[in-house]
C-alpha cells in the first residue's frame, strides 16, 4: 500500500514538473519574440523619423534656394521701395530659414557620404555668400545696368551649384529610406524564423516531456503491479497473484469446457531454517 501510493506521489509530480517546464518555455519564447519584435519596431521607428526630419529639412533648402532667387528678380524689376524692403526682408528670413535646416541636417548625419554632401555644401554657401550681399546691394542701390548680368553670371551658377549637392542630398536620403525598409523586412522575415524555429523547439521539448513522463508513469505502473503480485522479500508470485491466475483459470474453464489441475508443493521444517538461518537463505 505505502509503495502504490508513493508510486502515485512520484507520478504526479513528474507530471507536474513536465507540465510547469513547457509552461515557462512557451511563456519564455513569446517573451522573447515579443521583445525582439518592441526592439525592431522602436528601431525602424527612430529610422523613420529622422529620415523624415531630413527629408523636410532638403526640401526646406530647396525651397529656400528658389525662394532668394525669386525674390533677387521681384527687386530687381520693381520699383517701389516698398516692395523692395518686404522682398529683402523675406530674403532674409529665407537665409534664417536655410541656416537652421543645414543645422538640423548636420545633426542628424550619420554616413560618412552624407557627412561629406554637407562639408561640401557649407563651403558652397560660404562661397556664394559674398556674390549674394554684392548683388543685393546692386539691386537695392540705383545700379539698374549691371544687376540682371550679375544674377545671371554670378548667382545663378553658385545657387545652382549648391542646389545640385541638394539634389544628391535628397537621392541619398531616398537611398537610405530604401535601406531601412529593406533592413525593416530583413527583420521581421528574421523575427518570424526566430519564432518558428522557437516553437518547433517548443513542440519536440513538449514532445519530449510528454514521452519522458509518460515512460515514467508506464514504468511506474508496472512495478506497482509487479509489488502487488510478487512477495516484497522473495520476489516470487503472493497470494494475490495466485487468486488472480486462478480466476483467470475458471474463466477459461468454464468457457472452453476444459478442466485444470492445481498443484500444491509443501517443504516439511522449511519454517526452522528460516528461523535458524534467516529469510535470505531460506
Amino acid at each position: 500500500m505505502i509503495t502504490e501510493r508513493l508510486g502515485k506521489i512520484f507520478s504526479s509530480i513528474g507530471v507536474r514538473i513536465g507540465v510547469v517546464a513547457t509552461v515557462v518555455l512557451m511563456l519564455a519564447l513569446t517573451f522573447a519574440g515579443i521583445n525582439y519584435m518592441s526592439q525592431v519596431n522602436m528601431r525602424m521607428k527612430g529610422i523613420v523619423e529622422n529620415n523624415n526630419v531630413k527629408v523636410e529639412a532638403a526640401h526646406v533648402l530647396q525651397n529656400v534656394i528658389r525662394g532668394r532667387l525669386l525674390n533677387m528678380y521681384v527687386i530687381a524689376i520693381v520699383d517701389d521701395y516698398f516692395i523692395k524692403d518686404e522682398e529683402y526682408q523675406r530674403f532674409n528670413s529665407y537665409g534664417l530659414q536655410y541656416n537652421i535646416a543645414y543645422q538640423t541636417l548636420q545633426r542628424l548625419a550619420s554616413t560618412a557620404e552624407e557627412k561629406e554632401i554637407l562639408v561640401n555644401l557649407e563651403g558652397l554657401t560660404r562661397d556664394a555668400q559674398h556674390d549674394v550681399q554684392e548683388v543685393m546691394g546692386l539691386l537695392l542701390g540705383d545700379d539698374t545696368h549691371s544687376h540682371h548680368d550679375a544674377i545671371r553670371d554670378r548667382v545663378i551658377p553658385n545657387q545652382k551649384r549648391i542646389n545640385d549637392q541638394v539634389i544628391k542630398l535628397v537621392a541619398l536620403q531616398k537611398k537610405q529610406a530604401d535601406n531601412a525598409v529593406r533592413e525593416a523586412e530583413l527583420s521581421y522575415q528574421y523575427a518570424r524564423d526566430l519564432m518558428m524555429v522557437l516553437g518547433v523547439i517548443a513542440c519536440v521539448m513538449f514532445i519530449f516531456i510528454a514521452a519522458v513522463v509518460s515512460r515514467k508513469v508506464s514504468k511506474q505502473a508496472q512495478d506497482m503491479e509487479y509489488q502487488a503480485f510478487h512477495d516484497e522479500l522473495t520476489g516470487l508470485p503472493n497470494r494475490m497473484l495466485f487468486l488472480d491466475r486462478l480466476a483467470h483459470a475458471l474463466t477459461l474453464s468454464q468457457r472452453e469446457e476444459k478442466p485444470f489441475a492445481i498443484m500444491l508443493l509443501d517443504l516439511d521444517r522449511f519454517k526452522e531454517v528460516n528461523d535458524t538461518l534467516g529469510h535470505d537463505v531460506g
